[in-house]
């Protein structure tokens, strides 16, 4: 990732999340029943929608559009993109768990069981990668 990009991640974020917060704040603020969360918790699910949509879209999109000529650069390009998914998934199921139990008031555990079994194996996927990268010998390392 270039210097540019990372301004423009920084940007989006700096732009975004203050968006986001607002939104939910105006939906407070203008809700005629202060005892009622919908409009604020719509506000939220619609808001982390649109931002984690556009940072996992945007994401994936600079990711499945980078070269990767050597076979590391190939794996870790895999990596990212698997990453990107992943974390995809995770949010939309934490989002719609949010939707669930907060505007439906149902049991969200039908969205919470994937998402915590998504997020082990993750976790232990991640630990796997560590080890890999520790156990490959490094370009001037004395391993």
């Amino acid at each position: 990732m270039n210097q540019r990009s990372n301004r423009r991640w920084t940007l989006f974020s700096a732009i975004g999340i203050p968006l986001w917060i607002g939104a939910m704040v105006l939906a407070g603020v203008i809700n005629d029943d202060p005892a009622d969360p919908t409009p604020t918790l719509v506000a939220a699910i619609a808001g982390g929608t649109v931002f984690f949509g556009l940072m996992f879209g945007a994401a994936l999109w600079q990711q499945l559009r980078a070269r990767a000529e050597s076979e590391e650069a190939r794996f870790g390009k895999g990596v990212a993109v698997g990453y990107s998914i992943t974390g995809a998934v995770v949010t939309g199921l934490g989002l719609a768990a949010v939707w669930r139990a907060g505007i439906q008031g149902e049991d969200a555990a039908i969205f919470i069981v994937p998402l915590v079994g998504i997020v082990v194996v993750w976790a232990g996927v991640a630990l796997w990668l560590v080890h890999r990268y520790r156990s490959t010998p490094q370009p001037g390392s004395d391993r």
